[in-house]
């Protein structure tokens, strides 16, 4: 016995047209979701804040574009707050502290970073805020 197929059932031209001139959309959140889970997969975190590789993107992505912070002296001892102050002023830090030069250069790219997949040229206020908002995850 054949089984019977109706024309009706087949996709029309114009059908076919329609499919294909409606891309699929999706909101900036969810591309810049994309961006991060595409930094963290192509070089991921330095080893100072290499707990970020356990975070997902959503709490990444709102060190981002959440409330921007300036208060260093909240997440980091004072030896470290004073080698944050001197990195940033180009003076040398002080021998004791947590994070050094070097440290503060690689959290501050990879928050560099993480701002690109988030937001057009972002300032060095914003990457501070984010350094801040990543340190504040430990």
């Amino acid at each position: 016995m054949m089984a019977y197929f109706s024309d009706a059932s087949l996709p029309t031209e114009s059908d076919l047209e329609e499919q294909e001139a409606t891309p699929e959309t999706y909101c900036p959140r969810e591309l810049e979701y994309w961006e991060l889970e595409r930094l963290l997969e192509s070089r991921g975190p330095p080893v100072v804040i290499e707990y970020l590789k356990n975070i997902g993107v959503v709490t990444l992505r709102e060190c981002v574009v959440g409330k921007l912070r300036g208060d260093i002296e909240s997440v980091v001892d004072l030896s470290s707050a004073l080698s944050w102050n001197a990195f940033w002023s180009g003076t040398p830090p002080p021998n004791n502290a947590r994070y050094s030069v070097d440290d503060w250069d690689a959290i501050g790219e990879f928050c560099m970073q993480m701002c690109q997949c988030c937001t057009n040229d972002p300032t060095v206020e914003h990457v501070k805020s984010v350094m801040i908002n990543v340190l504040r995850l430990k």
